[in-house]
């Protein structure tokens, strides 16, 4: 499974909102035990989210009882991998590389070395903020959505 998205820091407006784009989105819930609710969930689930982190947060809550319950209904203990509080951390680490998207106005030579520098984490590029390599992604978020406990 790729673990590379994008955390992208919209300014425009005078005041900092990230958004988490992340093209692997379905594939990152794709389990090999699927209930036929699930796969119907799983189906519908879009395969590139956009989106804030206090918007992803619900939905990634409600994707892990999902595939509890299927996993349940399997017979099978759910892995921890597919609890909530490490699926979560798959966007909400403090690990993460932080890339500057070159002005529109940028030199050649800046963004062949803006390319260079996004090929050396799994082809990943930013969108005016942080990249999340394998490691994960930036925990700050600056949206007016409260955080989620992750201990639940």
């Amino acid at each position: 499974m790729d673990n590379t998205f994008i955390v992208a820091l919209d300014t425009s407006s005078g005041s900092h909102v990230e958004y988490v784009v992340d093209p692997h989105f379905r594939e990152t819930f794709n389990v090999g035990v699927m209930s036929s609710n699930y796969s119907a969930v799983w189906h519908s689930l879009p395969q590139v989210f956009v989106g804030m982190p206090c918007q992803l947060q619900p939905v990634v809550q409600l994707l892990c009882e999902e595939v509890e319950l299927s996993f349940l209904e399997a017979g099978r203990p759910c892995p921890p991998w597919r609890e909530w509080a490490a699926t979560i951390n798959r966007w909400m680490s403090d690990q993460y590389v932080d890339i500057i998207v070159p002005e529109p106005t940028a030199s050649d030579d800046e963004v062949v070395e803006f390319i260079t520098r996004c090929c050396q984490f799994n082809g990943a590029a930013a969108a005016g903020g942080s990249v999340a390599g394998n490691s994960g992604a930036s925990a700050s978020t600056t949206s007016t959505c409260s955080p989620v406990n992750l201990n639940q």
